[in-house]
Parts: structure tokens; C-alpha cells; sequence
């Protein structure tokens, strides 16, 4: 019996990884059938009854009502078809599915963004080597994707890494940042170049506070990282700048005329009920140059869903910081949401897409896996009780 227990829990330890992986292929692809393929996943895995229920939970039924509630206005006038009920129903499925995929482990959810972490690096790799010599190398590897693409999504994936990675060990990465600046910067796109170096410089300063708010422990990687970043800048710090702007977006600078059209053309779209509900493109560039992609995922979430999902997405990392958790623990997390939002300016890469269910399980991993910030000497030790909880998972 108990090794029947062993087995099954083995099993299902490995569904979040598949879920997590086919919602991904599901959502790269940018394949309309494979969109709603991944949709109906993440909703059946987060919609499934748990162990031998044979109906849902209440927790399960408030999750799946929050997003209905929210984006009830947008239904009710439906600018855009049947695209803001999909797109409301992806958002139950995300929703769910990444507060069952929270309850694994750190140490086993670190395993598996790894998996995904590294495929995408290898299929970027593969990509660089193959289409060697192209302007865009990486906008070749999926039909119809912009060379922005790849390195978009590692964006995500490189932040999965580093909120898990600091779940483990009390301190971020700097490798993977590094390797996702190289690919960002082979994909020539100037957000996630951006982005990239961003997200290092975060770890790196985050880093440095951790270290003098624990007394100095662990100063020495922190110390060997700042050394070997100054030699490298003090030595060929302008000859890879000026390298990394010829051969990029970055030579035409960071302001994008494109996007401001897009901004404003929409706002004129704007009146009073539609700023409750969303608009519509009709008669913007929105419509007639881009194909109803605006290109910034915070109009597309106001157009499908209405202000009151996006109001609730723009104020989520503030909850990380209101949350009465750890401080170090809640810096971590509102920076790095606050970075996934700094990219999903200039690309839909989430809200509302599939890729959503990583956001949400930050928030969820957040709240599951953090320590609550002692008001006394004699609080219970929040490290002994994270421990409790790994095990119980």
C-alpha cells in the first residue's frame, strides 16, 4: 500500500511539469487550435475534482467566480465575439491550475522550470547555430513570430527560475540572467535586452541587501560577482555596448513611435461605458496595420476583459508588499512581477494568455511558501514551518 502511495504521489508530482509544458508549446506555437487545446487543459487541471471528490471545492468555485465577476461587464457588451468569453475562461484555467501547481515543493517546482528553462535555451541555441548569418535568427525558429519572440518568453522562464531559486536558497541567481542577456540580445529586441539586463542588475542589488541584512553571510559569490563585473566593464564595457546597439533594435533608440500610435488612437476609442467594458479596434491602426494585435498587453486586457480585470492585474504586485509577509521576500516578488510587467508593454505576452498561469503562481507560491513577518519572540519559527509545509506537499 505504501508503495502504491509512493507511485501515485510520484505521478503526480510530474502532471504540474506537463501541464506547465504543454500550456507553454500550447501558447508559442501562436496556432489558434493549439491556444484552445491548452486552454481546455489548464481548465480541466485546475477545475479537477481533488482526490476521490467528486465535486469541486469551495475554493475552487470562489477562484473560478473571481474572473467571471471581473470581466462580466466586457461579456455583457462583447466588443470582440466570443475572443473576451475564451479569454475569461482562459483566465479561470490559469487561475486554478497555478494554485494546484503551487502546492508542490520549491525543490520539485525548481526542477521543473529548469526543464523548462533549459529546453528553451537548447531550441534557441539550435536556432542561433542553424540560421547563423540571418538578420533575425531567433525570428525563424516558429512560423509568423517575431524574432521578439524566444527571448520574451525566457524572460518569463528566467523569472520562474530566479523567484524559485530564491524560495531555496535566500538568494537569486546570476548565471541564467547573464545567459538570458545573450539571448535577448541574439533576438535583437530592444524590451528584452532591456529587460535582461534589468532583471540582472536586480538580482545583483537584491543580492547585496540580503547579504547586510544577514550580517554578511554569503558575501563571497556577491563579492567575486561585483569584482568580475567591474574588470569587465572597466575593459570592454564600450566595445560591447557599442557592439550590442549596431547589431540590435537598440541603434534606432528605445522610443517607439508605433506603440505611442497605438496608445493614443485607442484612448481616442474611449467614452464612458467603454472605459468600464473595453473598446473596440474598429477604425484604428490596431485593426487595419497590426490585424487586432495591439501590441501591448494592458489595452488588450482593458479591449477583451474591461477596466475591472485590469485594474486588479496592474495593482497585483503591490500585494507582495502589503501582504504583512518577510520584507526581503516580498521585495523580491514585487520586483520581478513588476519586471514580467515592464516587458508585457511593448508584447501581449500575458494578460490574458496561457502564460498567465506562471504570473499566478507566483502569487500563489508567494503566499504558500513564504514566512510571515514576526511580530514577537514568540511567533513559531517561520523557517520550521516552511519545513513543515515542503514535507506535508
Amino acid at each position: 500500500m505504501t508503495e502504491a502511495y509512493s507511485q501515485r504521489s510520484s505521478h503526480q508530482n510530474w502532471v504540474p511539469l506537463f501541464v506547465m509544458l504543454m500550456a507553454s508549446v500550447c501558447f508559442i506555437s501562436q496556432n489558434q487550435p493549439m491556444i484552445i487545446l491548452g486552454t481546455a487543459l489548464v481548465l480541466l487541471f485546475g477545475l479537477m475534482p481533488r482526490g476521490r471528490r467528486s465535486l469541486l471545492r469551495y475554493d475552487q468555485l470562489a477562484l473560478a467566480s473571481l474572473p467571471a465577476v471581473l470581466c462580466l461587464p466586457a461579456i455583457c457588451v462583447n466588443n470582440h465575439g466570443l475572443s473576451s468569453l475564451f479569454y475569461m475562461a482562459s483566465t479561470i484555467g490559469v487561475l486554478t491550475a497555478a494554485a494546484r501547481v503551487s502546492r508542490c515543493a520549491p525543490a520539485q517546482l525548481m526542477l521543473h522550470f529548469k526543464i523548462l528553462y533549459w529546453t528553451l535555451i537548447a531550441v534557441a541555441v539550435v536556432a542561433i547555430i542553424v540560421f547563423w548569418g540571418e538578420r533575425e535568427p531567433l525570428g525563424q525558429v516558429i512560423p509568423g513570430s517575431s524574432t521578439n519572440g524566444i527571448p520574451a518568453y525566457l524572460i518569463i522562464f528566467q523569472i520562474n527560475i530566479s523567484l524559485a531559486h530564491y524560495l531555496l536558497h535566500k538568494k537569486l541567481p546570476l548565471l541564467t540572467p547573464i545567459l538570458t542577456l545573450i539571448v535577448c540580445i541574439f533576438g535583437i529586441g530592444r524590451a528584452s535586452i532591456l529587460v535582461a539586463c534589468l532583471i540582472f542588475l536586480t538580482s545583483f542589488l537584491l543580492n547585496i541587501y540580503l547579504v547586510l541584512r544577514n550580517r554578511g553571510v554569503g558575501w563571497k559569490p556577491v563579492i567575486w560577482a561585483a569584482v568580475l563585473l567591474l574588470i569587465t566593464l572597466s575593459i570592454w564595457g564600450p566595445d560591447i555596448f557599442d557592439l550590442v546597439k549596431r547589431f540590435t533594435k537598440l541603434s534606432v533608440g528605445l522610443a517607439d513611435t508605433s506603440r505611442f500610435m497605438v496608445v493614443k488612437e485607442y484612448l481616442l476609442k474611449i467614452d464612458p461605458i467603454s472605459l468600464i467594458t473595453g473598446a473596440d479596434y474598429t477604425g484604428t491602426i490596431i485593426e487595419d496595420r497590426y490585424g487586432g494585435n495591439p501590441h501591448i498587453a494592458f489595452i488588450r486586457a482593458h479591449a477583451l476583459l474591461g477596466l475591472p480585470y485590469l485594474m486588479v492585474i496592474l495593482a497585483t504586485p503591490f500585494i507582495f508588499l502589503l501582504s504583512g509577509r518577510h520584507f526581503a521576500s516580498s521585495l523580491v516578488f514585487f520586483a520581478f512581477s513588476c519586471l514580467a510587467m515592464l516587458r508585457c508593454t511593448v508584447e501581449p505576452l500575458m494578460f490574458p494568455t496561457l502564460f498567465d498561469l506562471f504570473y499566478f503562481l507566483w502569487i500563489w507560491l508567494f503566499f504558500r511558501w513564504t514566512p510571515r513577518m514576526l511580530r514577537s519572540r514568540g511567533h513559531p519559527d517561520s523557517e520550521l514551518i516552511l519545513r513543515r509545509r515542503e514535507i506535508m506537499a
